[in-house]
């Protein structure tokens, strides 16, 4: 008879946070370290922002990246890609 190995970490429905591309993370670091640097002070700002404020800016740097894909933003050298993926994440977190 063999044996049911223990199960030492209950995962099951958890989100798998391993399967998230690192490059996903680490350009919104960098759009963040960037503005709070240099744009915005207060690290929590945004949180007051209306939404349909980042959803402008969404449009706005996905019709530049869309007319030249090797193009970054002008104010702060980073991708669209990169502020897009930020915008998106401060309206997935109001919405929470």
């Amino acid at each position: 008879m063999t044996e049911t190995p223990a199960i030492y970490k209950q995962t099951a429905g958890k989100p798998r946070v391993s399967l998230v591309p690192p490059a996903l993370v680490e350009e919104v670091a960098k759009v963040r370290t960037w503005a709070v640097a240099t744009k915005y002070t207060d690290p929590e700002g945004w949180r007051i922002v209306p939404p349909q404020d980042y959803a402008d800016a969404i449009g706005r740097h996905f019709f530049a990246y869309l007319r030249d894909h090797d193009s970054v933003d002008a104010e702060s050298g980073l991708s669209h890609l990169a502020h897009i993926a930020t915008n998106c994440a401060f309206l997935l977190e109001m919405t929470r």
